[in-house]
């Protein structure tokens, strides 16, 4: 509407503003002090969509079976975010 593109505009655009404007932690993460990157990041965290080698292996294709951060554990979202 602006004339510049911002995620969280378009996200409301589509229909979700409803449901968006009653949770709380959509309006944490899409609120204007953070940079774009951090929100998208903050939203694939919670819900859970972070492209680890757990999920890339779900899919079919082929990849390390530890972590390739530390090398101990399998790559999964809990792991890199909590105990790597």
């Amino acid at each position: 509407m602006k004339g510049t593109f911002s995620v969280k505009e378009a996200y409301y655009l589509t229909g979700f503003q409803e449901r968006a404007e009653e949770n709380i932690e959509w309006k944490i993460i899409w609120d204007d002090k953070w940079w774009p990157k951090i929100a998208l990041f903050s939203w694939l965290v919670g819900k859970e969509r972070i492209l680890t080698w757990d999920k890339i292996k779900k899919r079919g294709l082929l990849g390390p079976l530890k972590c390739s951060l530390c090398n101990k554990e399998n790559e999964t979202q809990d792991h890199i975010l909590n105990n790597c």
